[in-house]
C-alpha cells in the first residue's frame, strides 16, 4: 500500500501524530531544545493574535467584502437606476456591507500599526532557530549547510485505510496542510527537516516525479512574495473566501525497503525540488 510520506493514519486514532514515513527519521530535538522552540512559537502566536482581527471578525470582514462585491456586480449588470427602482433595499445592504468592510479593514490596520515588537524579539527567534538547526543537523557550521539547502512546501494529509487502500480525509475546510521544509542532499540521501525533526530518504529510492493537473487546497502561504506575484503567475494559484490556496502539484514516488510512499510538492516548488534531487518527469527533455 502506497501512502503519503507526510500522511497521518487516523483509522484508529483521530489524534495520530506520527507520519507514515517515521521509519526514515534520523534525529529529533532534545527535550530541552524542543521546549525552547515551543516557547518561541508560543510568543510568535501571541504576537500574531495581537496584530490580527479575532477569527469571528475576520470572517465578517471577508463575507461583508464579498457581499458588497456581488451586489455591486449585480447593480452594474442591471444598471444603477433600474437596480435602485427594483431593489433599493438590496443597495442599502450593499452600502452597509461596504461600510462594515471599511471599518474592519481600518481596525485591522490600526492593530498592526499599534503593536510594538518586543525588544530583541527577532534576534531571539533567530538565535533559537539557529541553535535548533545546529542540534538537529548535527553541525556547528549552520551557514555552510544552509548555503546548500533549499526550502519548499510539502503537502501533508490525514487518511483512513479502507479495503487496504488509503482514503484521504479533509483537514477541516482544506484538503491538505502545506509544511515548509528545509532540504539538502548529502552522501546519496535527501534530508528533509522542519524545526524539530530530520528525515533521510535515499535518493536511489526516489523513483519518479509526475505533475498532477488537479487542484488541491491548503491553508498557508509560506513564501515572502505574495501568491499572485509575477514569479507565481505561471502556476495560476487561486484563493477562496476562507483564505485557502489552490494549486496543481507534483507526486514523487518512493520505493524503499521500509515501504512505498509518495511526496506531494505544490507545482510552484516543483522546480526547486527537481534541481535539488536531479529527478525529472519521464516525459521531460
Amino acid at each position: 500500500m502506497q501512502v503519503n510520506f507526510f500522511g497521518f493514519d487516523v483509522t484508529k486514532d483521530a489524534k495520530a501524530d506520527e507520519i507514515a514515513g517515521s521509519a526514515f527519521q534520523v534525529r529529533t530535538l532534545s527535550e530541552g531544545m524542543a521546549a525552547e522552540v515551543d516557547a518561541a512559537r508560543e510568543k510568535l502566536d501571541q504576537l500574531g493574535e495581537q496584530v490580527s482581527l479575532p477569527t469571528s471578525l475576520g470572517v465578517v470582514k471577508t463575507f461583508s467584502g464579498l457581499a458588497f462585491f456581488l451586489i455591486l456586480c449585480a447593480t452594474l449588470n442591471a444598471g444603477i437606476v433600474t437596480a435602485f427602482q427594483n431593489a433599493w433595499w438590496l443597495e442599502l445592504i450593499g452600502l452597509a456591507c461596504l461600510i462594515l468592510w471599511i471599518v474592519l479593514t481600518v481596525k485591522a490596520w490600526k492593530l498592526q500599526k499599534n503593536v510594538k515588537m518586543p525588544e530583541n524579539f527577532q534576534e531571539q527567534m533567530e538565535d533559537t532557530l539557529r541553535r535548533a538547526r545546529q542540534e538537529l543537523w548535527a553541525t556547528e557550521d549552520v551557514d555552510a549547510l544552509l548555503e546548500n539547502a533549499v526550502s519548499f512546501d510539502i503537502l501533508a494529509e490525514t487518511y483512513v485505510v479502507k479495503n487496504d487502500k488509503p482514503v484521504r480525509k479533509n483537514m477541516g475546510l482544506t484538503m491538505y496542510v502545506n509544511l515548509e521544509t528545509r532540504a539538502y542532499v548529502e552522501d546519496g540521501t535527501l534530508y528533509l527537516s522542519d524545526v524539530e525533526t530530520l528525515w533521510g530518504i535515499p535518493t536511489a529510492s526516489l523513483r519518479s516525479i509526475t505533475l498532477v493537473k488537479k487542484r488541491v487546497s491548503f491553508p498557508e502561504w509560506n513564501k515572502t512574495e505574495p501568491y499572485d506575484a509575477a514569479c507565481y503567475k505561471p502556476f495560476k494559484i487561486t484563493t477562496n473566501s476562507y483564505g485557502h490556496y489552490f494549486s496543481h502539484y507534483y507526486k514523487v514516488e518512493i520505493s524503499d525497503a521500509r515501504g512505498e510512499f509518495y511526496l506531494l510538492i505544490p507545482e510552484y516548488d516543483g522546480e526547486t525540488f527537481m534541481q535539488l534531487t536531479k529527478l525529472r518527469p519521464a516525459d521531460s527533455d
